[in-house]
């Protein structure tokens, strides 16, 4: 596999979106079970489809140079997967920050946790930002290939 065809922009973008796709699953499912939250109730799906979304991303970028009729579909099989990932994190932790919105005085595992809830959040949600943004970035090469 010749590693030079696959330094581009485009494919940059995209690995940046892999990887914070499944940061966001693992802080998604980390604060879930550990912290404030330890032993509530919570559903393992946004992390199965930030892990599925950001593998699927990492599969595009290594085989799209060979199957290039095959990575837009693909590739929007990665991007459903990572807004089903957004919305299921969502709604499992509407109910979580809704008690935010009450003035009370919470421990400050509380804080901590909502902290790293909106962090999964935004981690999710700039991954599928730059997954579109990659749709719309041209094949730039960052490394020249020889001429003979």
């Amino acid at each position: 596999m010749d590693f030079k065809k696959l330094l581009t922009v485009n494919n940059i973008i995209k690995c940046l979106a892999s990887i914070l796709a499944i940061v966001g699953g693992i802080i998604f499912i980390v604060t879930a079970t550990s912290g404030y939250l330890a032993g509530k109730s919570y559903s393992a799906l946004p992390l199965v489809f930030a892990l599925l979304g950001g593998l699927v991303i990492a599969g595009v970028v290594a085989v799209e140079y060979k199957l290039p009729k095959v990575g837009p579909f693909v590739s929007i099989l990665a991007g459903a997967s990572l807004t089903a990932a957004f919305i299921l994190a969502i709604s499992d932790r509407a109910n979580f920050l809704g008690d935010a919105l009450i003035p009370m005085d919470y421990p400050a595992e509380f804080y901590s946790a909502i902290n790293a809830t909106i962090t999964c959040f935004v981690f999710i949600g700039v991954a599928i930002i730059l997954l579109a943004v990659s749709y719309f970035i041209p094949e730039i090469k960052l490394v020249k290939e020889k001429e003979e």
